[in-house]
């Protein structure tokens, strides 16, 4: 009852104002100020001020219209030269060693030196044997894959800025720009493929050291991935697979169990993980043993460090009491291991029980 009386009072408020804006007289318009009079002198002297001097004129604008592609942009020409000229020393068919020059094959690939950008050229003649009247062209410089527009070196150096000095993509190809060399983004990223084309091998011996040892450990964050077709960002998953001496980065569309159990199917060891359910298919078989991660358990206590520091110090003695057993006790299984070993090996017991049978013995 009292919220509709008060609604009524803010409509009759309103109501009265309305009406009070009607009742106002109107107001009368006034008469524009009478302009500013002038004697003839002082027109005059109006009249004869000097002239603004004239604008000049705007040159034309190109046209907007940009060229179709014609294929690979030239490298830019203000660059320093490193020139080679590679000569055949004998014929590739006949392996004759009288050679005339009939052609020349000319490459231009960019390369770096000391952080400098330079413009490599590299001239091969193409010879043709007197003997077999067969032509012999020398092979190259190395480059990362067939027809790069880059060298090995330049390659490298580029890996490096953007993931050892993580320099965005964006700032590497601004600070191109600003040397003179105009690169697509496109043509960063086609670099970026190539290069972990060329990793595979390596990241591939590094993943079977991983599936052949006793200990990994793993995890993983979420990431917007940009896939054509898609109206919006898919969220995809990057995995990391580490052990004390190598660690191997990994794509995964999405967090489903199936695709770690596949990938861990060979490993046999300890697994050093998040208590995620996608975990649970790779402990089923009893082949890997389950080590949970830590990380969560102290965030509890890092978060009760203002509030609680008793239990924050209660928290820190047991965590330290439990890493200290968990390593006495990795400690005694290496030991008991290598005994176990040596007594293969030789046939003989270990020095401790060999040590009791004589006492039995007496």
């Amino acid at each position: 009852m009292a919220l509709e009386i008060a609604k009524l009072n803010e409509r009759i408020g309103e109501l009265l104002a309305i009406a009070q804006r009607k009742q106002r007289k109107p107001s009368v318009p006034q008469p524009p100020p009478p302009p500013a009079a002038l004697d003839a002198a002082a027109k005059k002297a109006f009249d004869e001020r000097p002239k603004a001097p004239r604008l000049p004129e705007k040159p034309a604008r190109p046209s907007s219209e940009r060229p179709a592609p014609s294929g690979r942009k030239a490298l830019p020409v203000h660059l320093e030269v490193e020139a080679h000229a590679l000569r055949p020393d004998r014929c590739e068919h006949c392996g004759g060693v009288k050679l005339d020059a009939v052609d020349e094959v000319i490459e231009e690939k960019l390369t770096v030196v000391k952080e400098h950008q330079r413009r490599r050229v590299v001239r091969r003649t193409t010879c043709r044997c007197r003997e077999c009247r067969q032509r012999t062209t020398p092979r190259s410089l190395p480059a990362p894959y067939e027809r790069s527009k880059v060298t090995c070196e330049w390659l490298a150096w580029f890996i490096r800025q953007k993931f050892a000095l993580l320099t965005p993509l964006d700032r590497i190809r601004r600070d191109l720009v600003e040397r003179g060399i105009p690169l697509a983004m496109s043509t960063l990223v086609s670099f970026v493929e190539r290069a972990a084309d060329l990793f595979a091998p390596i990241d591939g011996w590094h993943w079977r050291q991983l599936l052949a040892g006793s200990w990994m450990a793993t995890d993983g964050t979420g990431i917007k991935v940009l896939i054509p077709g898609l109206s919006a960002a898919h969220d995809g998953y990057i995995e990391l697979y580490r052990n004390n001496d190598c660690a191997v980065f990994q794509y995964a569309a999405d967090k489903s169990g199936d695709d770690v159990v596949s990938k861990l199917k060979s490993f046999r060891g300890t697994l050093t993980a998040d208590a995620e359910h996608r975990f649970n298919g790779v402990y089923a078989s009893g082949a890997v043993i389950e080590a949970g991660c830590n990380a969560h358990g102290r965030r509890k206590f890092r978060d009760a460090e203002e509030t609680q520091p008793g239990a924050r110090r209660r928290g820190r003695r047991l965590h330290r009491r439990d890493v200290r057993r968990r390593r006495r006790s990795k400690s005694a299984r290496e030991q008991a291991r290598k005994h176990s070993a040596s007594r293969a090996s030789t046939g003989a017991h270990p020095p401790d029980r060999q040590r009791l049978r004589h006492r039995t013995r007496l």
